[in-house]
């Protein structure tokens, strides 16, 4: 069972953490995409938002601009993983991370 936290992304912006399919980065901002198939474009960057998803082990960085929740990957092969029909690569530095993780 997953114990879902409510995680502020932006500056009037908070989210259950179980909503989010995936996180990209984009320079200073972060698209985060849901399960609802919203995007919300924050000003806070990945790495912030990352760290605020910390205390979630289920969130993997997957390359340089990625963060994804693994419990809504649905296929993974060692270049891509699928996530709600959308495929992202994945970084040859980042698959031994994903192959530690179980997948």
């Amino acid at each position: 069972m997953h114990i879902s936290q409510i995680i502020h992304i932006g500056s009037r912006k908070r989210i259950l953490s179980e909503d989010i399919l995936y996180l990209q980065s984009d320079l200073n901002y972060t698209k985060v995409y849901t399960i609802n198939g919203k995007m919300h474009l924050v000003s806070t960057t990945l790495k912030t938002i990352e760290a605020r998803l910390s205390s979630s082990a289920h969130f993997l960085r997957i390359n340089r601009g990625l963060v994804v929740n693994s419990n809504h990957i649905k296929s993974f092969n060692k270049k891509t993983l699928t996530i709600a029909n959308i495929e992202l690569n994945i970084s040859r530095r980042r698959l031994s991370d994903m192959q530690n993780y179980g997948f």
